[in-house]
């Protein structure tokens, strides 16, 4: 990510993030969802590869991770949780994002299986 891309920190519906704006208001949304022990900051990398027009939100975990930084569901590790386990990060982000936008769910690990989960969900 270009280090001079102005990020804003935003909380939509309790969910804390950084955002960037893009160029045109009604553009689709692309949504960073960290892994495990990771925050609202790591998933910049993806930014560059984004088309400018979108507004892009990267949010953090909605619970503490036992060694620092955050996580998406609580609960085991180790194996893999259920689908159910991350419910209340879906609706968090349900309340978080616009219904009247397309979002490109990008996550990684932890937020990968979030991203799945969030549009199975039906979430835009």
């Amino acid at each position: 990510m270009s280090l001079d891309i102005p990020l804003e920190p935003v909380t939509l519906a309790g969910v804390v993030g950084l955002t960037r704006r893009g160029a045109k208001p009604d553009a689709p949304i692309a949504a960073l969802l960290h892994g495990y022990g990771g925050n609202e900051k790591v998933m910049w990398v993806f930014a560059d590869a984004l088309p400018p027009a979108w507004t892009t939100v990267a949010f953090r975990g909605i619970a503490p991770a036992e060694d620092g930084g955050y996580r998406w569901h609580v609960g085991r590790r180790w194996p893999p949780p259920q689908a159910e386990a991350f419910r209340p990060a879906v609706e968090a982000l349900r309340q978080a994002v616009p219904q009247d936008r397309g979002v490109l769910w990008i996550g990684f690990s932890q937020g990968a299986a979030l991203a799945l989960c969030c549009a199975a969900a039906g979430l835009p």
